[in-house]
């Protein structure tokens, strides 16, 4: 769920920098001024990230919510469901390790 917030997070700043570039003292002063050139390259340069991470996420979350409704834990969030399957696995690895003593 941090990762999904943080998407969203970068997609805001992205936004944000949109939007300073479309103001009228940006586009006036945008031909003469160094920075104006990287900003815009920096911009289509996110921007076309943020799509990927966007569609990441989206294909991400389709797919867990197959796996949650697999193993019948759809309510979970996706970092409580992980939780659950790394906890049961060290339960399990903990439980083979200690039949092998015996």
């Amino acid at each position: 769920e941090n990762l999904v917030d943080e998407i969203s997070k970068f997609k805001k700043e992205i936004k944000f920098i949109y939007e300073e570039m479309n103001k009228p003292y940006y586009k006036t002063n945008s031909k003469s001024d160094p920075c104006g050139a990287k900003l815009e390259q920096f911009y289509h340069t996110a921007y076309n990230d943020m799509e990927v991470l966007e569609n990441n996420k989206k294909e991400a979350l389709t797919l867990y919510k197959e796996v949650s409704t697999t193993f019948g834990e759809e309510d979970l969030k996706p970092d409580e469901f992980l939780t659950q399957i790394h906890q049961f696995s060290q339960a399990f690895k903990e439980a083979h390790n200690e039949n092998i003593r015996k």
